[in-house]
């Protein structure tokens, strides 16, 4: 029956408009805690597994804390007969030890559309919750609003992929909106109480993904925003990319990039602007990301093709706090890493100062190994490969 279920599709994204999440999703019907010297699957006697919760429940969003203490997980109804009625999903916690699970976040419930939880340190969860308050979904007009125009008075050209599920009118945007809107609090799983339903972090928004920094000091947070199209799925609406502190004070936007309707359908090419941005596991709070040269069309010459940027989270802090803090940090200029001429695919960090990076063009593959100490071009470490 989980199949047949209705489901909304809106700007290329399948949701179950009961659970606030995505539709068909997979689960786990129990989870037990195994030695890591175990084989698996264990026998019954070297297994313990996790109790506490409703039993029956489906269980998704598996996640250890970094010290390893705890184990969080959501829970939601079948929704056959004689279950519970469907609804939003519910975050849960198990001590690694005992393994007994206890709920969090009291009454409040998970957004999962976009993002779920997020461990920040070992004690802190920060959580994409429904909004207080949420009303009813957004009534459908009972005629149109208007014709639908589509305006190129200025005689661009360019080319656009053939996309599933678009949004086809503003009333489409506005159930988007409403069902991709969360909140973020955080819970410290130590000290709130239970029934706490966390502390408001920030307001609203359609977040897309919230990232701690390796030692739990800063986040990253994406949003998505309007205006929203008609002609181009979610992956591709304005975003915008903040570093904040812990505790939510902005520190430092590190995008706002706008609608990409026009990206080049051809190999390898990208939107423009930082992409890829995430934490360096080899440091405590330091970000990279990728920012195309060409404006992400591969049928411009140029070099280099891509950059590497870095970026250290402490010292912006330290530059939106100089003076009268009216720079936000935005003064402080990201770092180079390294270059290429072909299309940065990403970048693996290791530890000791060194890193590997792909690069491909075509159906060409390069890999290369980095010291992220200096800013050369990389040491090759396997040869041109062909996909």
């Amino acid at each position: 029956f989980e199949i047949s279920r209705p489901e909304l599709k809106l700007a290329g994204v399948r949701i179950d408009a009961e659970q606030w999440s995505r539709s068909r999703m997979s689960y786990y019907t129990g989870l037990s805690i195994v030695s890591a010297d175990t084989i698996v699957p264990a026998s019954p006697e070297d297994t313990h597994p996790i109790t506490g919760y409703p039993e029956g429940s489906w269980l998704n969003y598996v996640s250890w804390s970094p010290n390893g203490k705890h184990i969080t997980f959501t829970t939601r109804s079948p929704g056959g007969t004689g279950d519970p009625p469907r609804g939003p999903l519910q975050l849960w916690i198990a001590d690694a030890t005992t393994g007994k699970a206890r709920p969090l976040l009291g009454n409040r419930r998970l957004n999962t559309v976009f993002s779920s939880y997020e461990w920040i340190d070992d004690n802190t969860i920060v959580a994409a919750v429904l909004p207080e308050g949420v009303s009813s979904p957004p009534a459908k007009p009972p005629v149109p609003l208007g014709p639908k125009i589509q305006d190129n008075s200025n005689g661009k050209k360019s080319q656009n992929r053939t996309w599933t599920d678009l949004l086809k009118d503003e009333y489409d945007g506005d159930v988007f909106e409403y069902y991709g809107a969360s909140e973020l609090v955080t819970v410290n799983v130590n000290e709130d109480a239970e029934g706490h339903e966390g502390t408001p972090l920030a307001p609203p928004r359609m977040y897309t993904e919230v990232s701690a920094s390796p030692a739990g000091e800063f986040i990253v947070a994406c949003w998505l925003a309007r205006p929203f199209s008609t002609a181009v799925p979610a992956g591709r609406f304005p975003v915008t990319i903040q570093l904040w502190t812990k505790r939510g004070n902005f520190v430092r936007e590190i995008a706002a990039l706008p609608l990409a309707e026009d990206i080049p359908i051809a190999f390898n090419s990208c939107r423009m602007g930082p992409r890829g941005v995430g934490w360096r596991d080899d440091r405590p709070a330091e970000l990279s990301w990728i920012e195309a040269q060409d404006g992400g069309d591969p049928d411009v010459s140029v070099s280099p093709r891509d950059i590497v940027y870095t970026l250290d989270a402490h010292a912006a802090a330290a530059a939106a706090t100089a003076g009268d803090g009216s720079s936000n940090g935005a003064d402080l200029a990201p770092s180079v890493l390294a270059t290429t001429d072909l299309r940065c695919g990403g970048v693996s960090w290791c530890d000791g100062g060194c890193c590997g990076r792909s690069a491909g063009w075509l159906g060409v593959v390069c890999l290369q190994k980095l010291h992220s100490t200096c800013h050369c071009t990389g040491i090759p470490l396997l040869p041109m490969i062909s996909n």
